[in-house]
């Protein structure tokens, strides 16, 4: 018998240890003929492992449809309020154990792999046992009872998992604890949603601004005048200083995120023997990893916003603005961002990529890719507007985290 650290006041009792299969009915998936299964979408759609990922349910990624059910099948539809648990991941990874709840009635079918997961009404709340499944307990004990399967595949039990004791409070007190963090749930929810619509703003607005639909004015009201076209090499210089002796963190360059550690990124410094002749890229100095990526097909660039010098692999192609005043470059971060080298970069590319990885764009061909080149004011104007939207993602992206990590302490305390 034990006592969660943090409690509602109007409870007191003990929690008492329970088998999951005291409080959770029990079903494993169905292994659907394959070949029955339809691309096309029909009344009812399988829910398979690629379908609940990271806690996630994305019926996009490689959906099955089924047209008919008889009464061997009937039992795997899926019910709103059901818990969906993935039992299948790879050797040494945590990848599974990932759960999702159903909201809807008779649409979604258990594919093999899976385990449904429903509260035993007069006894526990469907919420509550989402999120006593959520819990660093439950995972040190579902990833302890795994066992090797086929190949490098690692497998848990339903037989083991319905043994496996927790402790579970009165149904009233679970209700009352799944309410709270479902506010919680909720909470973080809207922030998403906020995140991905200032995402998608900040989308629209590059595409009009650099697509000349819209134009900022001069600070007097007179009209910018036409945007003229000038090659990477009359705006930028190559740069070919290498580390040598100096002591200078490494960095590579992740897509859709821009310059990580290597220590961050690998969990170490990955340049060994060739460090020395990585590249010396101070701050508001450019690289092209030429590496393509499901974010950037043709490989991207990014800017260093940091405050210090950073050193790059030397099969990036890295430049820097020329000493003139027609440059801002922040305003050719925000348009690599928006994919205006990819169609340029793809006429450049002589073959698929090589056996590195990495495309086969030559720093000439770079280089003489031509660029949009309005002048300096306008240039800070679109700028300085994408860089304010980008401040207001970067601060709805800190309330989400601090949203989660409050989330994750809640479950540690209100859990025994």
């Amino acid at each position: 018998m034990a006592a969660p650290k943090l409690r509602f006041k109007e409870f007191d009792q003990k929690w008492g240890v329970d088998a999951l299969q005291d409080q959770i009915d029990f079903l494993a998936g169905y292994a659907f003929d394959s070949k029955l299964m339809s691309n096309e979408p029909q009344k009812y759609q399988l829910i398979k492992m690629s379908n609940v990922y990271q806690n996630q349910l994305d019926l996009t990624r490689n959906p099955s449809y089924w047209t008919k059910i008889d009464s061997k099948i009937e039992k795997f539809l899926l019910k709103k309020g059901d818990i969906v648990l993935t039992l299948t991941g790879t050797v040494g990874k945590t990848d599974y154990g990932y759960n999702v709840e159903i909201d809807k009635d008779d649409k979604f079918l258990l594919n093999q792999r899976l385990v449904r997961l429903r509260a035993k009404q007069d006894l526990s709340d469907s919420k509550f046992i989402q999120y006593r499944i959520s819990t660093d307990k439950f995972f040190y004990h579902f990833f302890y009872s795994s066992k090797g399967g086929t190949g490098n595949q690692s497998n848990v039990s339903i037989e083991d998992l319905k043994l496996l004791e927790l402790n579970f409070p009165s149904k009233e007190e679970q209700t009352k604890i799944a309410s709270f963090l479902s506010a919680v749930d909720e909470k973080i929810s809207q922030l998403t949603q906020k995140h991905q619509l200032l995402s998608q703003y900040k989308q629209g607005m590059m595409q009009k601004l650099f697509s000349q639909q819209l134009r900022f004015k001069a600070d007097d009201g007179s009209e910018f005048g036409e945007w003229k076209k000038r090659k990477v090499s009359d705006l930028f210089i190559e740069i070919k200083e290498k580390v040598l002796n100096q002591n200078i963190e490494t960095y590579s360059i992740t897509a859709g995120k821009g310059f990580v550690s290597q220590a961050e990124k690998f969990g170490r410094n990955i340049s060994g023997m060739q460090n020395s002749n990585y590249i010396v890229l101070q701050p508001n100095d450019f690289s092209y990893n030429k590496g393509n990526s499901k974010t950037f097909k043709y490989g991207c660039v990014y800017l260093n916003e940091f405050d210090h010098p950073i050193a790059v692999p030397n099969v990036f192609i890295s430049f820097r603005a020329k000493v003139t005043k027609s440059i801002y470059e922040k305003f050719y971060a925000h348009l690599f961002e928006n994919h205006y080298l990819d169609r340029r970069l793809r006429l450049l590319i002589s073959s698929s990529a090589r056996m590195d990885g990495l495309l086969n764009v030559s720093k000439e061909g770079f280089f003489e890719i031509k660029l949009p080149s309005p002048c300096l004011e306008e240039q800070t104007k679109i700028a300085n507007f994408l860089s304010a939207i980008d401040q207001k993602i970067e601060v709805v992206v800190q309330q989400i985290e601090q949203a989660k990590q409050w989330k994750k302490g809640l479950l540690q305390q209100m859990f025994v």
